[in-house]
């Protein structure tokens, strides 16, 4: 304690205590005033000495604090007091700082620095007084000086004001609760200047997390409040805010007092807060304005809240890391966004990309949010995918030690966000994966350092592709990796194809050498991958081509060709696999057509099987996979230019075999079959332009078709004269008309009560849409019947309209195998007093009434939770003796 008048200079001249990043063990804290209550200037710990700490007044405490564990040297410090009272640390939300001896003239050669430190929840304003004098001869103030700067540093960035001179500074506003001013003289002496400070409610807030609190907390706010607070810590950043205490006075629309949340720059507000729930948590893309309000009576402790400011993008150039969409697990992402993330690892390396999280909005091209990622340091790099929907992407490699990656998005859907690791490793230039393309040649692990062994943490792949219609004999001379019962630290795995898309032959790890293997196609795939613990010397291994016996890479034409498996008609091989990739030109599809289908029996369709899907799968593409005990394919028809066949035996049994056919699909067909879905020629993408095509759904006689719809967006027009889908009862283009349809509204389902429906897609020139997805089926009992495919819709006869008496459907629903098929009640009201014993619905967890049961459902029921079954078939039956009031319901299926 020092005399009225004075202030205390505290050197540390020695100070080495335990070391902690918050000072919780061992600490010195020093307090501005008569006790430890009163405002902390600091807590220090570790060996940073705190160095000089000059007080705002005339006493300052030190509390010197160990706990039980760890001691060190401690510290010494001594004191001395200032007559002059010039600087110090000042906690106060109004006052006055002033020059030594003023109104009188100062002494020259001084210097002094004070922090004044108000209430977090204002902001500081500073007047001088008019009778204003600080004498400099260069007339730039660079000798003598009155400086002031926003917050608690000397930079340049942060300078408020610099006064020299006979005429006082203008007003100074700080946007912070912190201000640091400084008076230097070493030229004449004068009067100095006085100057007073006060604050405001609101503050601005740059630092990357903070706190915000209403004006007084945790005291009651003031009535007639009128506060700004402003967080910006740059325009490509989240920001996240997150209330602990929240007591502001209730009213249902906030009229009285209140917290408005807005995006800097924006009118409408995100937020209207009041009453004393914690609300929230609540983001912004770029800064974020709080506007607190109150009126004349009612007031309380208000409010304080945690913010965090999220980078997104940046540059990021360590090893091995992270990166996402920002507030990834905290909040959704936020529209227009367009940040950029640039990766890099050392020189001679590349890297690798794996997304662990991914959930954007769906788009058939990824034109609305999207991350892109390319090959390099920027846009103009090769484009390696463009992303979009919920799949994850595939793994990606760079060719440099460069990765750039976009995340953009638009003004409406948003979702979950994104997550991706990446991984410095070697390359193709040192030896690790690469391109092989010659009729023979080896490879195998690397060795940069000539020690013997292969090197940790490396992922390489090579793919091998050798001419079309030739296949690929690997035979591996020497083999010796780290051992484990799982091959889960070091391993290799070979597919067979031009991806790790394709089926895995094996994993192999220890000293055993791998078996040689011949491929299906002309396409292998090799990935080698260690850990960062035992290395071994490696393996190498030889490639060569041979002739292919079947399978292959082949041109559709408008002609059918055909396709056998080997030896047919005669039984096929054992060991037998063929794997064939048929190409359609640009914006064709296809159509296979399976003749011959004898096969024999293997268990859960592992082993003996046939299957067809579009390649790549993408999020929308179909994947169908048949064996001896399914009924005779149906015809299959491609989402895209490319499909995938592949034809595999075992050891045990050999078949009759297999004959199909393929060509260029024609967008008009009849299809005479039992079932089928129906989708706009390009679906998912939007249908071509001056499109003419005719279907005809031809079932067995007897029965009845029912058409489903399970998406509809047609170019719109009153009278649909533009684009529409046409429907008619019967198998010609004068048959009776049941309705023309375009527009985004979901058709009702189709009953014609006939088994053969006419149907007509017809577009113009101009504006095209996603276009249509329909399910179809058809029974001799009026009802029911097969629903195939991955998703689809079904519902009770005559729907939206009530089911007729004496009502009973039971259909069967088959998505493709190795798909789980999980059942949404989009409606449900079925007519019955209650004990579900007329009227109801039951769902069986497999392909027949023996099958586990699920319900019955009756009543009006919402909110009925989906049913997941344990495979790819579940069946449902419906019965409706009768209703007194409207009644039916409607399902969805997806796998």
């Amino acid at each position: 304690e020092a005399p009225l008048g004075h202030t205390i200079t505290l050197t540390f001249s020695y100070f080495n205590l335990e070391p902690h990043t918050t000072c919780g063990w061992d600490s010195v804290t020093i307090f501005n005033g008569a006790s430890p209550g009163s405002p902390v200037m600091g807590q220090y710990c570790g060996s940073t000495s705190p160095g000089t700490v000059r007080s705002g007044s005339n006493r300052l405490v030190v509390v010197f604090l160990a706990d039980h564990s760890v001691s060190r040297g401690g510290f010494l410090a001594s004191w001395s007091s200032d007559s002059t009272g010039c600087g110090g640390m000042i906690h106060a939300d109004s006052g006055t700082i002033k020059s030594p001896n003023y109104p009188q003239n100062f002494p020259a050669n001084v210097e002094c620095t004070w922090q004044v430190i108000a209430h977090e929840g204002n902001h500081l304003e500073m007047s001088f007084s008019n009778d204003f004098e600080i004498p400099d001869s260069t007339g730039t103030c660079q000798n003598s000086y009155v400086k002031v700067w926003s917050g608690q540093s000397q930079q340049a960035e942060d300078l408020l004001m610099t006064g020299c001179g006979s005429v006082a500074p203008v007003d100074v506003v700080s946007p912070f609760n912190t201000i640091t001013s400084r008076f230097q003289s070493s030229g004449s002496p004068g009067k100095g200047f006085s100057v007073s400070f006060s604050t405001r409610c609101g503050a601005n807030f740059t630092a990357s997390s903070g706190r915000v609190v209403s004006p007084n907390f945790p005291a009651d706010y003031p009535n007639q409040s009128n506060c700004n607070y402003t967080i910006d810590a740059g325009e490509q950043t989240v920001i996240i805010l997150t209330f602990q205490v929240f007591q502001v006075e209730a009213h249902s629309t906030c009229v009285f007092d209140g917290l408005k949340i807005y995006n800097l720059g924006g009118s409408t507000a995100i937020a209207t807060l009041c009453g004393s729930n914690i609300p929230g948590p609540f983001s912004t893309f770029g800064p974020m304005l709080l506007h607190f309000y109150s009126d004349s009576v009612i007031t309380s402790s208000g409010f304080m809240a945690q913010y965090t400011a999220i980078p997104c993008g940046g540059v990021f150039n360590s090893t091995a890391g992270t990166v996402s969409s920002p507030g990834l697990s905290m909040t959704n992402y936020h529209h227009n966004i367009n940040c950029t993330y640039h990766l890099i690892v050392r020189e001679n390396r590349v890297m690798d990309l794996k997304f662990n999280t991914f959930h954007l909005e769906a788009s058939s091209s990824c034109l609305f949010d999207y991350v892109a990622v390319f090959d390099g340091q920027n846009t103009l790099a090769p484009l390696l995918g463009k992303f979009c929907g919920t799949v994850l992407p595939p793994n990606l490699r760079s060719s440099t030690n460069h990765l750039f990656l976009v995340f953009r998005t638009d003004a409406s859907v948003n979702g979950i966000g994104w997550r991706a690791t990446y991984s410095e490793t070697l390359g193709p230039a040192q030896g690790c994966g690469g391109y092989l393309s010659m009729p023979m040649g080896m490879f195998g692990s690397p060795d940069p350092n000539l020690d013997g062994r292969y090197e940790p943490n490396m992922n390489c792949v090579w793919t091998i592709e050798m001419p079309v219609n030739k296949a690929i004999n690997l035979t591996f001379e020497s083999f010796d990796l780290e051992t484990s019962s799982t091959c889960a630290y070091d391993y290799i795995k070979v597919y067979d194809g031009g991806n790790m898309n394709f089926p895995l032959v094996g994993t192999f790890c220890g000293l055993s050498i791998p078996a040689p293997f011949l491929s299906s196609g002309n396409l292998l795939t090799i990935h080698f991958k260690t850990d960062g613990s035992v290395q071994k010397t490696g393996f190498n291994a030889t490639y060569r081509a041979v002739p292919l016996m079947c399978g292959g890479t082949l041109n559709a034409t408008v002609s059918a060709q055909t396709l056998t498996s080997p030896s047919f008609p005669s039984a096929y091989p054992p060991y037998t696999s063929c794997r064939w990739i048929l190409d359609a030109p640009p914006q064709e599809t296809l159509k296979l057509s399976v003749q011959t289908f004898v096969l024999q029996p293997s268990q859960s369709c592992s082993t003996n099987y046939l299957e067809m899907k579009d390649w790549p799968l993408g999020d929308f593409g179909q994947s169908h996979k048949f064996c001896a005990s399914d009924d005779h394919p149906l015809d299959f028809y491609s989402h895209s230019r490319t499909v995938l066949v592949h034809f595999r035996s075992d050891a045990f049994f050999t078949g009759n075999g297999l004959s199909f056919t393929f060509q260029i699909a024609n967008c008009s067909r009849t299809l005479e079959q039992d079932f089928g879905y129906l989708k706009s020629p390009g679906w998912p993408d939007i249908y071509p332009h001056n499109v003419d095509c005719t279907i005809i759904l031809k079932a067995p006689q007897n029965s009845s078709i029912s058409l489903f719809f399970n998406s509809f967006d047609l170019e719109s027009h009153s009278n649909c004269n533009f684009d529409f889908l046409e429907i008619r009862n019967g198998s010609t283009a004068v048959s009776p008309l049941i309705g023309r349809f375009c527009g985004s509204t979901l058709p009702s389902p189709v009953f014609p009560q006939f088994n053969l429906l006419y149907l007509r897609f017809k577009s113009d020139f101009s504006l095209a849409r996603d276009g249509f997805d329909a399910t179809w089926t058809s029974s001799p009992h009026g009802c029911g019947g097969t629903l195939f495919g991955d998703h689809g819709s079904f519902t009770s006869p005559n729907y939206p309209g009530t089911y007729p008496n004496s009502t009973h459907c039971e259909w069967g629903i088959m998505a493709p195998r190795g798909r789980v098929v999980t059942i949404t009640f989009a409606q449900i009201s079925i007519d019955d007093p209650g004990n579900c014993q007329d009227n109801f619905l039951k769902l069986y967890d497999g392909s027949g009434p023996s099958s586990p049961q699920i319900g019955p459902y009756c009543g009006s029921e919402t909110n009925v939770a989906p049913f997941t079954a344990s495979s790819h078939q579940v069946f449902v039956v419906f019965q409706g003796q009768y209703s007194t009031l409207p009644s039916g319901f409607r399902l969805t299926w997806s796998s």
